[in-house]
């Protein structure tokens, strides 16, 4: 048996625990499972998702739930039950059933007096077809029995599952992100409703790098295109007074910047137009992180030694997330599992939640400067400036590998979820490598 711990838990958005609807979640653990021979991984079923296939068909259950003397077992127990279809399931026990089954859901057991029990909750239910094991079900609830004190399932009813192939889409959100955000339409124009699973990054052009040029007086904002367009590689968008961070905001197709001499943040759509005085006058901004899901600025205020946060939609809404912060920190932003990353000097990199909560070290390390996170791997990337090496750290193992080697004068990274980038702050140039570690000279 192996036991690990949890790292993250994602509920279905839509759980009602009063009538067990989307009765689903996913688990991130701190540390892989040890594959042995007596510990597998099992594939999710991904063939037609309509529950009529299985109707009469067997699948395991397994667990260590109740045994036949309502005694929680020490070992694990198997148990091979039929699905049933949905009238068959009805006719155990109409008002039950009636009120609870949904098509998110099946009935499988209640022959025999065998099925999942008390303490089988969130246990799988697998078929093997041609030797390969496949889940199709989650046990979610049973009826339970008649005149008892205790809450105790009654095993001559069926076990009502929950059809993870009504939630493939749901899952592969955190078990492959990549794949989820390819798959994901694009937004269209306008708001962006509550609820809306779309890819707004591809409602504008993001097939391009920004470098910021620092001139003697300017700084000069240019832009390179990544999909081998060279009519407009190193075009100036606009020239600026200074910058110091800057963090795009994919939803509405819009950067920002802090402008240290002006002590303000400015925005500019991605082509360089429509230039705005974000917030004025807050001192010494340097670095900056967009929240582009709850739509929220976060920014470094040198002055303060604290690190701030606003509405993007309402720039007045703001506040101060944390305090006694090194004015030449990094920061990033992990939208989806709403984390916040700070480089501190001479202890490494800390993360905590985006209010600034439970602060904890993630890297120990000196000479951190620029920092990324990758949405589609859960890593954040980092130049370790003492080491002329880029890395990136697995937020849930803590496995850190390195992407790229004798990389001096790193500076600024960024991502396309193929590539790394990183521009050398003493030659204005470029570099990227890709996934099977090719260099890829750009500018």
């Amino acid at each position: 048996m192996q036991e690990l711990n949890v790292a993250k838990l994602f509920i279905h958005p839509d759980y009602d625990h009063t009538t067990f609807g989307n009765d689903i979640a996913v688990l991130k653990l701190t540390s892989d499972i040890n594959i042995t021979d007596f510990v597998r991984p099992v594939s999710l079923w991904n063939t037609d998702s309509n529950e009529n296939t299985i109707f009469g068909s067997q699948g395991s259950v397994i667990g260590f739930g109740l045994n036949e003397d309502d005694e929680e077992s020490d070992t694990l127990q198997q148990a091979t039950i039929p699905v049933l279809d949905a009238q068959t399931c009805l006719a155990y026990d109409n008002e039950t059933y009636g009120n609870y089954l949904t098509a998110q859901m099946y009935c499988a057991g209640g022959k025999d007096n065998v099925s999942a029990c008390n303490g089988d909750s969130g246990g799988g239910m697998f078929f093997n077809i041609s030797d390969t094991w496949y889940l199709r079900g989650i046990v979610s609830f049973s009826p339970t029995r008649p005149n008892v004190k205790e809450s105790l399932c009654d095993s001559s009813k069926p076990t009502v599952f929950t059809d993870v192939t009504k939630y493939r889409k749901w899952i592969t959100r955190y078990t492959n992100t990549t794949k989820w955000l390819k798959n994901l339409k694009p937004c269209k124009d306008g708001a962006i409703e509550k609820d809306t699973e779309c890819n707004a990054a591809t409602r504008f052009d993001n097939g391009f790098l920004l470098q910021a040029i620092f001139l003697e007086e300017k700084v000069s904002l240019r832009r390179f295109s990544l999909k081998g367009d060279q009519a407009f590689n190193g075009r100036e968008l606009l020239t600026v007074n200074s910058l110091f961070g800057i963090d795009k905001d994919c939803v509405e197709g819009r950067f920002y910047w802090t402008d240290y001499e002006n002590e303000s943040i400015f925005s500019a759509k991605y082509d360089g137009t429509d230039v705005k005085a974000f917030i004025s006058k807050i001192l010494d901004a340097t670095c900056c992180a967009v929240d582009w899901i709850s739509r929220h600025l976060y920014w470094v205020n040198d002055d303060k030694e604290t690190i701030e946060v606003a509405s993007l939609d309402n720039p007045d809404l703001r506040t101060t997330v944390m305090i006694d912060v090194d004015g030449n920190s990094r920061i990033a932003v992990d939208p989806l599992q709403g984390k916040l990353y700070i480089t501190s000097e001479g202890h490494g990199i800390v993360w905590s939640n985006l209010d600034g909560s439970e602060p904890e070290l993630l890297v120990e390390s000196s000479g951190i400067n620029g920092i990324t996170f990758l949405i589609t791997t859960g890593e954040l990337c980092y130049v370790n400036e003492y080491t002329s090496k880029i890395e990136c750290i697995d937020t849930r193992s803590r496995r850190i590998r390195t992407i790229a080697s004798n990389v001096a004068d790193a500076f600024f990274l960024a991502e396309t979820g193929d590539i790394m980038y990183w521009s050398h702050y003493k030659s204005d140039t470029i570099e990227g490598i890709n996934q099977q570690g090719i260099m890829d000279m750009t500018v």
